[in-house]
């Protein structure tokens, strides 16, 4: 995408700034070059000067926590893969955080299985078996036994 807007002339040499290293979410560390954006509008909210980076060419275009925060209320409807913004995300946001969180807890329950250890159900819910397998996985890599997916765990 830089690429394309470089070679439009939306974004110039001027808007290049130094490169940045991020922490992924799996722990890793990448170092991204960094540009400007004069101008973004997404639905009626139009924001000025956001910094973007620059991710591999397979990676999926991302809006971070310093961009959103600038949006004041929003939230994500995860059934219609929605950006909700202003009167009414509150609701869906906290809709959102919890089939988010099911996710999260579905994906390393699939992980664990993967690995060898038994989650029961892949089905979101941290389950006394998910619980189990997880307490289990912990040990076994020698990791903090906490029963939780934590920083660490992931």
């Amino acid at each position: 995408m830089a690429l394309t807007l470089y070679r439009a002339g939306t974004i110039t040499d001027a808007d290049f700034l130094p490169g940045q290293v991020y922490r992924l979410a799996d722990g890793s560390t990448v170092k991204s070059s960094r540009f400007i954006l004069k101008s973004l509008k997404i639905g009626k909210n139009h924001i000025t000067n956001v910094v973007a980076s620059i991710g591999n060419i397979s990676s999926a275009l991302l809006l971070g926590q310093s961009f959103l925060e600038r949006l004041g209320s929003w939230g994500i409807d995860s059934q219609k893969q929605d950006l909700m913004i202003g009167v009414g995300a509150q609701k869906k946001q906290t809709t959102s955080r919890t089939a988010i969180l099911t996710n999260i807890i579905r994906d390393a329950q699939a992980r664990l299985h993967s690995a060898g250890f038994d989650p029961g159900p892949k089905d979101g819910t941290l389950s006394i078996q998910t619980r189990a397998a997880l307490e289990m996985y912990q040990r076994v890599v020698g990791i903090a036994v906490t029963g939780q997916f934590d920083t660490e765990t992931f």
